[in-house]
């Protein structure tokens, strides 16, 4: 069997000599194991009773409730709440009515929705989580979906490709709306320290197709840490997209790219394996939720399939 199995006809592994089990379709199954543990609690890390007193001041665990789940076609739509395990700490009430709540060893939950979407005879999924601020609970809710399971499933998380894909995809779709050369000066560790000169030029319309494939190009290779590298790209891309000559030595390049309300300047090195949406400065309902996920996740359920591991 290969490791990777569709979704729709998923098997359980069994022992080399078992008879395999019918083929069934996870999805169903994902519903199903939520509406079995709605309100469970999954841990990640330390339980309270694991603490010791090098643990003080620090996350030292995750837990995750599940909550809902429902099925619509070929994707199915969650609701739990995740969070950090404390180490230390005091719930306080601001109008100092009610006594404080220690929260040693307790975990803070916090609302997320999330989506996992395939296809007919895909053998991988992709999850689009709801973040807020650096939280992101995907690995935390796989963990909690594969401990429900009455069946030892193995939902393995390809880290960044989705990530990937999504960058690609927003490339796509949107417009390079222009592009900056910079001349930076570096300290002897090699970060940024004075923008000495800049050159910045908007993008016509003939040079969209050049200006993404080079971008393009930069997702391909991945996050460049290497200030002589930025130098040899930045000069690379004034010879291309610049006929007059222009002598600063330029040792930066970018290229802002903006879709509907999303803006992002790209960079060689940007770290392309991390790639969030933005959606709004308070929470959206459901339908916005579930209808801006869902959108993204149909222009990149193709291009994951066969993606490789981004290192």
């Amino acid at each position: 069997m290969s490791d990777e199995q569709p979704f729709d006809k998923a098997q359980a592994r069994t022992p080399p000599k078992g008879a395999a089990p019918a083929a069934v379709n996870y999805l169903d199954l994902v519903e199903h194991y939520v509406q079995d543990n709605v309100d469970a609690i999954f841990n990640i890390g330390s339980l309270p009773e694991d603490l010791d007193e090098d643990d003080v001041g620090r996350r030292v665990g995750t837990s995750t409730r599940l909550q809902r789940a429902e099925q619509h076609g070929e994707s199915v739509r969650l609701w739990f709440k995740s969070g950090p395990i404390l180490s230390e700490g005091v719930a306080a009430d601001p109008t100092g009515v009610e006594d404080d709540f220690d929260l040693t060893g307790k975990s803070t939950l916090q609302d997320f929705r999330a989506v996992i979407r395939t296809k007919k005879g895909a053998r991988r999924a992709i999850v689009a989580v709801e973040t807020r601020g650096r939280a992101c609970p995907a690995n935390a809710l796989l963990r909690a979906l594969k401990s429900c399971s009455d069946v030892p499933w193995r939902l393995r998380l390809h880290d960044h490709i989705a990530d990937v894909a999504a960058v690609r995809a927003f490339v796509d779709k949107g417009t390079v709306e222009h592009l900056e050369l910079t001349e930076w000066s570096f300290d002897d560790d090699g970060h940024k320290v004075t923008r000495l000169n800049s050159l910045v030029s908007r993008v016509a319309v003939t040079e969209q197709r050049k200006s993404k494939t080079r971008l393009k190009n930069w997702i391909r290779v991945g996050k460049v840490s290497a200030p002589d590298k930025w130098k040899k790209e930045a000069t690379a891309v004034k010879d291309q997209f610049f006929s007059t000559k222009v002598d600063i030595p330029f040792n930066d390049v970018s290229m802002t790219v903006s879709s509907g309300n999303q803006v992002r300047t790209l960079r060689p090195s940007t770290d392309y394996r991390h790639f969030t949406y933005y959606l709004a400065d308070k929470i959206v309902e459901d339908s916005t939720f579930f209808s801006q996920a869902g959108g993204t996740l149909d222009l990149m359920i193709d291009g994951v399939q066969d993606a490789k591991q981004s290192k």
